[in-house]
């Protein structure tokens, strides 16, 4: 099995931009190597926001779940803010079941996402007054 691996920046209503990673595939101990370089050269770049987008992640094992946790404290050692979006129902079980990740939020979409993101600013704003 196989991992693609596409990074865009995809713009926010803000005017800020978030890094998209999408992994599509599998990530497991045959592919956690490129996934590991592909969020070590993303986390140079010191993105605000990185989105990483499981829509199309047909499979994850332990060692896949160990670059997740492995890229989200680098990035955020970097000061980045990291999301998960889009896991289809197998890869939310294995989330869910092996609560692996329970300090990244994980959105159903990214409509999901833009109103929790579009929340947080309209409370940051209150609060400034």
């Amino acid at each position: 099995m196989s991992l693609e691996i596409e990074v865009t920046v995809r713009p926010h209503l803000s005017g800020l931009t978030a890094s998209v990673v999408r992994l599509i595939g599998v990530l497991d101990g045959h592919t956690s190597e490129s996934a590991q370089k592909a969020f070590a050269i993303l986390a140079l770049d010191r993105p605000q926001t990185v989105i990483i987008d499981l829509e199309r992640l047909r499979f994850l094992d332990s060692r896949g779940i160990s670059v997740l946790l492995a890229a989200r404290l680098e990035l955020t050692k970097g000061g980045s803010n990291v999301f998960l979006t889009n896991p289809q129902r197998p890869i939310r079980r294995v989330l869910d079941v092996v609560r692996a990740l329970p300090s990244i939020a994980v959105f159903g979409s990214m409509d999901e996402l833009d109103a929790y993101l579009a929340g947080v600013q309209e409370r940051a704003r209150r609060e400034r007054g």
